[in-house]
């Protein structure tokens, strides 16, 4: 509450002097801290926080959409009508894809809803053709449940390879059970968890990476997916959120289904390998979309 507090008093204190409230996070305070301003309020919706904070406490196990139409306890329920209000308080929302758009329509806004997709500067990229011994996967993502990276890491156990090398980059709450799951698999030479890097060295690992791959219950549509296309690594997906536009059906990238399973992905990545010349196909084709 003393955080609510001092935040609402912040965005009231820089808010006189704006014409406009931008909303990235922190919806409800913003809107609460409008009741005093009384400015324009234009906000961006890239998730559902409510869905996102019960899935990480295992409040609920539903998909991002199952949980939109299911009633739950009655603290989630005060949650989503505090999150609908905010919400619905806006004049202008912003959403990076269509799933996202049918979502805020669907909690009953009716103002003004703009598609404006994530972006990415795009690069002509000199991937190196000559041939190495590793073969590097790679993932780029916030450390949280959602994100199935545990699958990932148990996927790896069941490859026989010892070239097969994984990079996860990121940080987040889960970061030591990532750690502890790495060590009871005894895959401390095969994956390496490196928390945070430098976004001006992350081009590095793309440059030589083999594969992307993005597990996730749910996504938006994420940057560190448009990256990875951009650098034209051949990604390895579930068709979450905003997924499933970059994908299509798998003509630009290949499909882990939902939910997850550790023996589909490591199936995947065995193909990836063996198929080469599809996997480049791919990953031109993604390009091309995105540019």
């Amino acid at each position: 509450p003393i955080r609510w507090i001092k935040t609402i008093y912040q965005i009231v204190r820089n808010g006189r002097r704006s014409d406009l409230i931008f909303v990235n996070g922190l919806g409800v305070e913003s809107t609460i801290a409008n009741l005093i301003l009384k400015k324009q309020l234009i906000r961006k919706i890239v998730g559902d926080p409510v869905w996102e904070r019960a899935y990480n406490k295992k409040r609920t196990t539903e998909s991002f959409d199952e949980f939109q139409n299911n009633k739950h306890s009655f603290l989630i329920e005060v949650q989503k009508l505090l999150r609908n209000w905010s919400i619905n308080s806006a004049e202008i929302i912003i959403t990076p894809s269509d799933h996202l758009k049918n979502f805020v329509s669907g909690i009953g806004f009716s103002n003004k809803i703009l598609k404006i997709n994530n972006g990415v500067d795009i690069t002509d990229i000199k991937r190196a053709n000559e041939s190495k011994a590793d073969i590097n996967l790679i993932i780029i993502s916030r450390l949280v449940v959602q994100k199935n990276i545990n699958i990932v890491i148990e996927a790896m156990k069941l490859l026989d390879n010892k070239n097969l090398k994984l990079s996860i980059i990121g940080e987040g709450g889960e970061f030591s059970k990532l750690e502890s799951t790495i060590h009871d698999l005894n895959l401390q030479n095969r994956v390496q968890l490196l928390g945070k890097i430098d976004n001006n060295k992350i081009s590095q690992f793309l440059l030589t990476a083999d594969i992307f791959i993005q597990a996730s219950d749910y996504e938006g549509l994420p940057h560190s997916v448009l990256e990875a296309i951009n650098y034209e690594v051949p990604i390895l997906s579930t068709e979450a959120g905003g997924c499933k536009d970059l994908l299509n059906d798998g003509e630009r990238g290949f499909i882990i289904p939902m939910p997850p399973d550790k023996k589909v992905i490591a199936e995947n990545i065995s193909f990836i390998i063996k198929n080469k010349a599809e996997a480049t196909k791919r990953a031109d084709e993604a390009k091309a979309f995105i540019n």
